[in-house]
C-alpha cells in the first residue's frame, strides 16, 4: 500500500527527523512511503 506522510512542516523546527521517524516505521510495515518533507525544500 502506498501510504502519504502527513503533518505540520511550516514552523515546526525538526519537521525533517520527524517526518523520517515516521517513514521508517510505516516502511517497515512493508509500504512504500511518499513523503512530502523529502520534496520541500523550504530551508
Amino acid at each position: 500500500m502506498k501510504v502519504y506522510i502527513a503533518g505540520p512542516i511550516t514552523g515546526v523546527f525538526d519537521y525533517r527527523k520527524n517526518f523520517a521517524r515516521a517513514e521508517r516505521k510505516i516502511a517497515a510495515l512493508g509500504h512504500i512511503v511518499l513523503n512530502p518533507s523529502f520534496f520541500c525544500q523550504a530551508d
